[in-house]
């Protein structure tokens, strides 16, 4: 009787680390009239796949909404232990990616993102452990300010380091 609407409702997509997955808030509604009820959350994903229909997103813009909010909340530190300053060496915010303004260290974070099927920590550190420990390292650049890249070059390799490690000891 509960139905799921593909649209958006405040918040925006926040990335929740206890499930490991950028969730989101949808609208709903309950029973044969449609009562509308107070808005479900659910993965984004999930919601992606569910919700829409060919022709008919809704407020969801393109099936890559998920790689687009996972890569921001990734930059602004959220998704991986010892990141979190990494925000603050960058030469935009990471807000930008789900502005959908087309620059092109947008566009090429996305790319990576969605050609490794990485849009939640776990894939994250599967790609880094089984495939490659360097992913994503040249679309870092292109967000880093001159004068900080020393620092996240530092920053990165270690969270990369440790995010290997726990993979490789059965921490997802």
């Amino acid at each position: 009787l509960q139905n799921r609407a593909p649209t958006l409702k405040p918040p925006p997509p926040y990335y929740d680390a206890r499930r490991d997955a950028v969730m989101c808030a949808v609208g709903a509604t309950f029973g044969p009239h449609g009562w509308v009820i107070p808005p479900l959350r659910m993965e984004l994903s999930e919601a992606l796949r569910t919700l829409t229909a060919p022709g008919q997103r809704g407020a969801f813009q393109s099936v890559d909404e998920t790689y687009r909010w996972f890569g921001r909340y990734l930059l602004e530190g959220k998704v991986i232990d010892g990141t979190q300053s990494l925000k603050d060496c960058l030469n935009d915010a990471p807000a930008i990616i789900t502005r959908k303004k087309p620059l092109k260290k947008v566009a090429l974070l996305m790319a990576e993102l969605k050609r490794g099927g990485v849009d939640c920590r776990k894939s994250l550190r599967r790609y880094w452990a089984e495939k490659d420990d360097k992913f994503l390292v040249k679309c870092l650049k292109g967000w880093v300010r001159k004068e900080k890249e020393k620092e996240v070059k530092d920053m990165w390799k270690n969270a990369v380091k440790n995010s290997v490690e726990l993979w490789k000891s059965g921490v997802c």
